[in-house]
């Protein structure tokens, strides 16, 4: 710790200097005279120093709740209350303190270990350091799935309300997400709103699936429903999927195209797998598998879907998302594991515990939902829900992902 502070003692020395060399070099007599490139070189001296501090000020606030998740589970039940309140004084200095503003502590939670986040978003903790993290568009667009394929990129989101409306934009084209497209349903699902919406490729179109609930006299409906995009950010047709075991609810079912052919993962844990069959716009339901070796993946509690799965070799991807309660409420966090390529979809690898969470809160829940994901070169780009408000990108980078994992 007291390196920690030294450190950042120094850049604050070095910040100090080079706001003094500003000064200097600005205050002549002759405007003529001011070295604006001097200015500047001294300016992005400041800028590198104070991210060097707030990074290593991040670490320090993570050791130190660490320590205390230590200390924590190895006293008595009766001194517990003042470590957790400590524990959760750190948590709250990273809270929000205005819309979308962070204090600058990186946390991680009690108990859990060291983990990385991002200056920029100092609530998210990573198992692995957070390359980039940026909010997907404006706050109250939440549970966004950024989607790109070639020179496609799409950004589907929603707002809450009664019903909630899921919108649709091009980020590449809209860059301030003025224009956008809400995702309107077909007469014959009226009464029904789509929500948490997923996008994938399946043989060259771009396709969409997502809850659509209704409330009805017995309570809430939900069923999944797959359709297909045109170049208008509309249906060119939509179908609602029937419950294979006739639940009134069903959600987070996670679509993945395979050698021309369509399946989703209906359930993570047990493994199960159905291959979806198209027929002139009717989708059916085909063969079922359930995964030989899911037991022994031993995923997180509550595991469901996520993004859609991405394949990487010779195996698929899935980022999915835990739910579990804790003293307060109910934490979501993001996994990951891998499946093979062909029935019956056994567990490859598996990374134990959570990959991505927040810190700790006295809210009900801490929510961080993913609901897309994409490999770009050697960084791995997931768009996640946050706290049912805003939506974030965040990247990481492949080969440290790839150290976590485990053979199941």
């Amino acid at each position: 710790m007291n390196f920690y502070r030294d450190f950042c003692r120094e850049r604050l020395k070095d910040m100090e200097g080079a706001l003094t060399g500003v000064a200097d070099s600005l205050e002549v007599e002759d405007d003529d005279e001011i070295d604006a490139q001097q200015a500047l070189c001294y300016l992005g001296l400041m800028t590198a120093n104070a991210s060097l501090a707030v990074a290593m000020l991040g670490t320090m606030a993570a050791a130190k709740v660490y320590k205390i998740g230590q200390t924590y589970q190895q006293i008595d039940a009766a001194e517990r209350e003042d470590y957790q309140l400590d524990a959760e004084g750190v948590a709250d200095a990273a809270d929000v303190v205005g819309d979308g503003v962070y204090g600058n502590f990186n946390p991680t939670p009690i108990g859990v270990g060291n983990a990385f986040t991002h200056p920029a978003y100092p609530r998210v903790l990573s198992r692995v350091p957070v390359k980039n993290i940026h909010r997907l568009g404006p706050p109250g667009l939440f549970n966004g799935c950024l989607f790109k394929n070639g020179n496609e990129t799409l950004f589907s989101s929603r707002m809450k309300g009664i019903p909630p409306t899921t919108f649709l934009y091009k980020p590449t084209q809209d860059i301030i997400f003025a224009d956008p497209k809400a995702l309107m349903l077909p007469p014959s699902f009226e009464g029904d709103s789509i929500e948490d919406v997923r996008i994938f490729s399946h043989r060259g179109a771009t396709l969409l699936s997502g809850g659509v609930a209704r409330l009805t006299g017995s309570g809430w409906l939900c069923r999944i429903a797959l359709g297909m995009l045109n170049e208008a950010r509309e249906f060119s047709w939509v179908h609602a999927i029937e419950s294979p075991i006739q639940a009134m609810v069903e959600k987070n079912w996670v679509f993945f195209s395979q050698d021309g052919r369509l399946y989703f993962v209906y359930y993570p844990s047990p493994h199960v797998v159905y291959e979806v069959k198209l027929s002139d716009g009717k989708v059916s339901l085909g063969d079922r598998w359930e995964a030989e070796n899911w037991a022994a993946a031993d995923l997180m509690d509550n595991a469901r879907g996520g993004a859609p799965p991405v394949r990487v070799g010779d195996e698929f991807y899935h980022f999915y998302h835990s739910q579990h309660r804790h003293g307060r409420g109910t934490a979501y966090q993001v996994g990951l594991y891998t499946f093979e390529t062909k029935p019956p979809w056994n567990l490859r690898r598996v990374l134990k515990g959570p990959l991505i969470s927040l810190v700790p809160s006295k809210r009900e829940m801490d929510c961080i939902f993913p609901v897309g994901a994409f490999l770009e070169g050697e960084k791995w780009h997931l768009s996640c829900g946050i706290q049912d408000h805003e939506t974030m990108a965040i990247s990481l980078d492949f080969c440290e992902v790839e150290r976590y994992l485990t053979k199941v």
